[in-house]
């Protein structure tokens, strides 16, 4: 696997040893046929307020994940590691699951992972697995048919994999910009900025800084996986055994769910499996049963539309660097800045007009 100049690592065969088998190729579940799917779907909500705080959305991970741990399995999930680094781990107490918790808008690093839940499954242990769809078809794909009892596919409702290089190349900016030694970053903050928003916070034993430009050039849809313009998992045929995101729709189908503004998940139970496991989680989450029209969203029906501009991006990451394109593309600067000014002075002045 070999990374390019955004940090996506893409499979290069070593033509001097290939038997051309074309086992690679078959085994690739990206171009899988549709799946036809068809989900049930649920609003799910933490029973721990403290927990609703803690998450990102209703808190459909911590509660899933409690009953695995709970029960003697193991959770597959991203953490931060060293220099920010996001990366998928091994958990197997809620200490350990508790740094898994909250959005991370970063393609994370999967390395080793499927040997491990292999070897996990191989020793009678029941595995939840959470990633994006595309991790989660891949693992799916790599287990034997004979360990896939005991594994639990729970995939995102995804808007696509930002670059980690970029994000590797933020970290480093940000903390020399502001002498500082961030151990975890959090993009969406409820008491920060509520549950429907972004943010960007970098958070140390001590200090917590507020950054944005990150999330600024995420938002533009310009630093994403080639690959997610195209998803065949940007529907309800969903490569997994249950899918988590955020329940859009609430308010259209009942208002109440989130009468505190604390977030409420949907879950769609996507196979037998995932129906069984959505019957045992009543202690943990407060779930009913809520028809697929309410949850309806765009990842749900269509990848997300790349910006035009990716491929400049991409170049002008590649020669100039961070910096250059946070500017050119971004909000960073003082140019940018004046032009936000700008253009707030002339809406004020437009709307005392009216």
């Amino acid at each position: 696997m070999v990374p390019d100049c955004l940090g996506f690592n893409y499979p290069v065969v070593d033509l001097t040893t290939c038997i051309n088998c074309d086992l690679c190729v078959k085994i690739c579940p990206f171009h899988e046929s549709a799946i036809n799917r068809e989900p049930k779907a649920y609003a799910a909500r933490c029973n721990d307020t403290d927990e609703l705080y803690k998450s990102s959305s209703g808190g459909a991970f911590v509660g899933i994940s409690d009953y695995i741990i709970k029960e003697g399995g193991v959770i597959y999930g991203v953490v931060y590691g060293d220099n920010l680094e996001v990366k998928h781990v091994r958990a197997e107490n809620i200490q350990e699951r508790d740094a898994m918790r909250g959005s991370k808008y970063v393609q994370s690093n999967i390395n080793g992972i499927i040997t491990s839940v292999k070897e996990d499954l191989k020793n009678g242990k029941t595995v939840l697995f959470v990633g994006t769809p595309c991790q989660s078809a891949g693992i799916g794909a790599a287990i034997p048919v004979k360990y896939k009892s005991k594994l639990i596919l729970v995939d995102l409702i995804c808007h696509g994999c930002p670059s980690p290089k970029v994000w590797e190349e933020y970290v480093k900016w940000f903390s020399k910009k502001h002498n500082f030694l961030p151990t975890k970053a959090v993009f969406r903050d409820k008491l920060e900025s509520g549950w429907k928003k972004y943010t960007e916070l970098f958070i140390s034993s001590d200090e917590i800084k507020k950054g944005g430009d990150y999330i600024e050039l995420f938002k533009k849809d310009i630093m994403l996986r080639e690959s997610c313009g195209s998803c065949p998992f940007s529907s309800l045929n969903r490569p997994s055994d249950i899918t988590i995101g955020d329940f859009w729709g609430y308010e259209v189908y009942k208002p109440e769910l989130n009468v505190d503004g604390l977030g409420v998940s949907i879950m769609l139970a996507n196979t037998n499996k995932g129906v069984e496991i959505m019957g045992k989680l009543s202690d943990y989450l407060k779930i009913e049963a809520v028809s697929l029209e309410y949850c309806m969203q765009k990842n749900l029906v269509q990848p997300t539309t790349l910006s035009q501009d990716r491929y400049l991006f991409k170049e002008d990451f590649k020669k100039h660097g961070l910096v250059y394109v946070m500017k050119r593309y971004g909000e960073y600067g003082y140019l940018n800045k004046i032009k936000r000014l700008t253009k707030r002075i002339i809406n004020k002045v437009r709307r005392v007009l009216q």
